[in-house]
């Protein structure tokens, strides 16, 4: 933790012109702390998980977390301590600026392509699915009944893709002027977003009027974009659909900066003209609920490349093809668009019953150079998870999805199993508890190429992952094969888990990896073994961590046994619901939550989850965090 300190005090430094106040800086780990961290001036408090780390106990991930946990802390030394926040509605402008802060750090110390990949899969997969949820709320709330709900994923994750968006627009020389007149000027003041908006608008000269909507509209815009032929070139027409939430109708256009290229059929990067200026790339504004751009100079086939890096927190829909997506694949220059075109193709595979031989080609090319970038090779070979695929859909059958994922993955991995194997024995470093970049990078793709192979479910694929398992030098090694151990019905299964039991029992953090590695587990019988994992002697329902090592992993990470038809899984969580509220209220609102996305659900499934909401709504008195959270699920549900 304080090699990671001392490398955010440099890059603050030498990023952002800010230094350090003080003489002394303290770091305190605990091991029963509701959050990851607390910037208390000079004296930052980490949850244990976030400080304490070895090869042996910890794995790769960890050590991202901690290095971009630590940094977000420090970073508060002045966005957030030195210039504060006037009340509570301000959340954002400190965390939002905060974690866009600590995100281009942990970029400057790994990959800026797999950095901003990763914030964005977190992004879609908490931040996009509270949007649609009746928790739904502005990145500056309106309202609360209790402050500590509304450490969300919009007031972090989108308030910082609201910072990024500033940072677009104003181009990275700019955004570092106004940053540092910002801190010049309300260095010792409790001050608002507005106050922050007019800094950018003086400096930049800019007008953000209509950029302020994205503080003040709750939802996540859905961009539609389609081609039209003109003479010499391609009209991109946009239109902006911004759904209605409970508490906000009408929404007006949002300023989306959204940048575009082209690719052309002999898969090189086209320039294109637009107003005057010929280039491969543009930044575009969109400002209109239908606005549309001409681009000229390139053909009427050519392969637009949208939403270059992610640059708006938009989902964006087109009628691109397959074959241009195979394309886009093969030719992308955008790393976040090649992935992108990687999960496109992967959820349109998803539904059907056989893989065509082109998509399987271009599969199996993307493991034929494993040293490029290995770690946006994994990334772009993992298939989207079921919890993502669920949010796609309009009504969620979610054993449906969970069988056509199954076999998807199945398919996949028989068809690409040789070239699976070839990469995951190339793959191997030499020394397995290195830990630079490289080996880092290498050892996440040999572990998806592992993944995929005992997704093909043969013999030598689970004997594979126990030998994985038996002679993993590092806890990353060791983790992803619990993992995937965790879900086989397997003879050896349970001696597998007794030993990685017995080896650490005495470590806190690293048992916390057993319970998740069995409650996130797609086993037939998870339900019971969740229900035994709540009577182990090692469950703690008074250490969040623990709490959440079970609770997370399988109402979160496991949507199939979470969303049994037989409603155990939402009894599971209420019941611990009204448990630990009487100790602990944030974490009881946390588990709440839980059962309030059930309005995409069948019948019988929002039937289960309504019912489990009203027990707790009628058990008698609650906190206040959780009734915020019961009590507003449960206003417009109709049953």
């Amino acid at each position: 933790a304080f090699t990671a300190t001392k490398k955010a005090m440099l890059w603050d430094e030498e990023t952002y012109g800010l230094e350090y106040d003080l003489d002394l800086f303290m770091i305190v780990a605990v091991n029963d702390f509701n959050m990851g961290a607390m910037e208390n001036k000079g004296l930052n408090i980490f949850n244990s998980k976030y400080v304490l780390a070895s090869t042996e106990t910890a794995t790769d991930k960890d050590f991202e977390n901690i290095l971009g946990i630590v940094g977000h802390e420090y970073f508060h030394n002045w966005s957030g301590n030195r210039v504060t926040l006037r009340d509570w509605f301000q959340l954002s402008l400190k965390e939002g600026l905060t974690v866009f802060r600590d995100q281009q750090f942990s970029a400057f110390h790994g990959s800026e392509a797999v950095k901003r990949i990763l914030d964005v899969r977190r992004l879609r997969d908490h931040q996009f699915p509270e949007d649609e949820g009746p928790m739904t709320h502005p990145v500056r709330p309106e309202s609360y009944i209790e402050i500590n709900n509304f450490y969300t994923s919009t007031v972090y994750e989108k308030g910082a893709e609201v910072v990024r968006m500033l940072y677009v627009l104003l181009g990275k020389d700019m955004y570092y002027q106004v940053m540092t007149e910002y801190f010049k000027r309300f260095d010792g003041q409790a001050i608002t977003i507005e106050d922050m908006l007019k800094v950018i608008e003086e400096v930049s000269g800019r007008d953000l009027k209509q950029f302020k909507r994205w503080y003040q509209q709750s939802g996540t815009p859905i961009l539609h974009a389609e081609r039209e032929d003109i003479p010499g070139g391609l009209r991109i027409n946009f239109r902006q659909e911004l759904p209605d939430s409970p508490a906000q109708q009408g929404k007006k256009a949002q300023l989306i900066p959204f940048k575009i290229a082209f690719i052309g059929s002999d898969l090189k990067p086209l320039n294109s003209n637009l107003k005057g200026k010929s280039q491969h790339e543009h930044l575009i504004e969109i400002t209109e609920m239908e606005q549309s751009f001409d681009f000229t100079g390139i053909p009427a086939d050519a392969i637009p490349s949208m939403l270059r890096e992610f640059t708006a927190p938009v989902r964006l829909k087109t009628s691109m093809t397959q074959n241009e997506y195979l394309t886009a694949l093969a030719a992308e220059t955008d790393s976040f668009n090649k992935y992108e075109a990687a999960q496109l193709l992967a959820e349109e595979m998803i539904g059907r019953e056989q893989l065509p031989e082109t998509y399987i080609a271009a599969f199996r090319s993307l493991l034929h150079d494993t040293e490029k970038d290995p770690y946006l090779t994994s990334l772009t070979i993992q298939a989207p998870s079921v919890e993502n695929l669920a949010s796609l859909h309009e009504t969620i059958d979610i054993e449906g999805i969970f069988q056509s994922h199954k076999r998807y993955l199945k398919q996949l991995s028989e068809h690409c199993y040789p070239d699976l194997f070839q990469a995951y024995n190339k793959l191997k470093n030499e020394d397995p508890t290195a830990m630079d970049s490289r080996s880092t990078a290498r050892r996440e793709l040999r572990n998806s190429c592992l993944f995929l192979l005992a997704a093909s479910e043969k013999p030598e694929a689970v004997a594979l992952v126990k030998q994985h398992y038996r002679e993993a030098m590092n806890m990353t090694d060791k983790v992803i094969a619990l993992n995937i151990i965790s879900s086989l019905e397997d003879p050896e299964r349970d001696d597998i888990l007794t030993d990685f039991y017995q080896k650490w029992e005495h470590d806190i953090l690293v048992i916390d990896k057993w319970f998740a590695a069995q409650a996130a587990s797609t086993h037939p019988q998870v339900l019971n073994h969740v229900q035994a994992l709540l009577k182990h002697r090692d469950f703690d329902m008074y250490n969040p961590n623990r709490v959440y090592s079970v609770f997370r992993s399988f109402a979160r990470n496991n949507p199939h046994g979470f969303h049994h038809p037989s409603g155990l899984g939402y009894k599971i969580v209420a019941d611990y619901v009204l448990k630990i509220d009487r100790s602990n209220s944030q974490v009881a609102a946390k588990l709440a939550g839980m059962l309030s996305r059930y309005q995409k659900f069948d019948s019988t499934r929002q039937e289960l989850m309504i019912q489990s909401l009203k027990r707790i709504s009628e058990h008698g008195p609650l906190s206040s965090d959780v009734y915020e959270v019961v009590s507003k699920s449960l206003k417009d549900s109709k049953i």
